[in-house]
């Protein structure tokens, strides 16, 4: 008898080193990483885009879960966070490396989550199959309560609740329109690739000093819709930025920049379908990441 249980115990261990990464990797991801929990802030968009999903595993397994992460963790508003490989997931660094590296796949994550939520820069730092991730924001605190201050005050000043939503979307654009000049200047740093102190790339430019280029614009517009509760998020080009909103059932275009025609407020971009849009080279955005059109 004694033989016998001598036997099934070294059965029992053959078989727990055979199957011990799948038994390690089983309580990795079930017991030790869902005990780690990251709230999200009071931006976090409860929106289901259809280019990202959210990703609520600390494990990743394929290079999708990796920008779905980057874009549930950028949404949470989550400014430091680690996450790991999985073991048989073994391109998982070089795939990591090649998103940040490459920054367009990344960048893409500012266009679906709140402006505040959105990163400058991001800081990587790896670890055998530990990531951990530092987010440096776009926005600073003084920056989002100076804003958050901003918006209110404008919107008690200029929009009625007896106004449709598509009227309250018209009177914003128009507002940015008349109060802001495209900073000429900034736009030729920027093509040049020089340094150059502004705020015009934020909402903050548009606020304070009344000028802007394409993405301060942009920011400026999210922010109040926002505020107004009107689903949005950002499309891109390598050169140009607008809005998307969701008013009436649909998703259209709404491209404030382009509309500020110095003193005049053009109606071009304002609240169009793709067809219309597409129409204009400046508009040649990657229909396969912006799904909602």
């Amino acid at each position: 008898m004694r033989k016998v249980l001598v036997v099934l115990a070294l059965i029992f261990i053959g078989i727990g080193f055979a199957y011990i990464n799948d038994i390690k990797t089983f309580v990795l991801n079930n017991i030790v990483y869902k005990t780690i929990r990251y709230e999200a802030n009071k931006y976090y968009v409860d929106y289901d885009f259809k280019y990202y999903n959210n990703y609520n595993e600390l494990v990743v397994h394929e290079r999708q879960n990796i920008l779905d992460l980057f874009y549930t963790f950028s949404n949470k508003g989550t400014g430091n966070y680690t996450f790991y490989c999985d073991e048989k997931y073994t391109t998982c660094i070089s795939d990591i490396k090649e998103i940040i590296n490459n920054r367009e796949d990344i960048l893409y994550v500012n266009n679906f989550v709140h402006p505040y939520n959105s990163f400058d820069s991001i800081e990587l730092n790896i670890n055998g199959n530990s990531i951990n991730i530092h987010i440096n924001k776009l926005y600073t605190t003084d920056d989002i309560d100076n804003c958050n201050e901003y918006i209110e005050k404008i919107v008690s000043e200029i929009i009625d609740n007896s106004m449709t939503t598509k009227e309250k979307i018209k009177t914003i654009h128009d507002y940015i329109i008349l109060h802001t000049k495209y900073d000429e200047v900034f736009a030729e740093m920027i093509n040049k690739k020089a340094r150059y102190e502004s705020m015009g790339n934020k909402a903050t430019g548009v606020f304070f000093e009344g000028l802007a280029v394409c993405s301060g614009y942009t920011d400026a517009m999210a922010l109040f819709l926002d505020y107004l509760k009107i689903p949005n998020l950002r499309v891109s080009t390598d050169v140009h930025i607008w809005n998307l909103v969701y008013v009436n059932g649909s998703w259209l275009h709404l491209d404030v920049t382009s509309d500020d025609a110095g003193d005049e407020v053009l109606n071009t971009f304002f609240l169009v379908d793709k067809e219309t849009i597409k129409k204009d080279n400046n508009h040649n955005y990657n229909e396969n990441i912006f799904l909602e059109t």
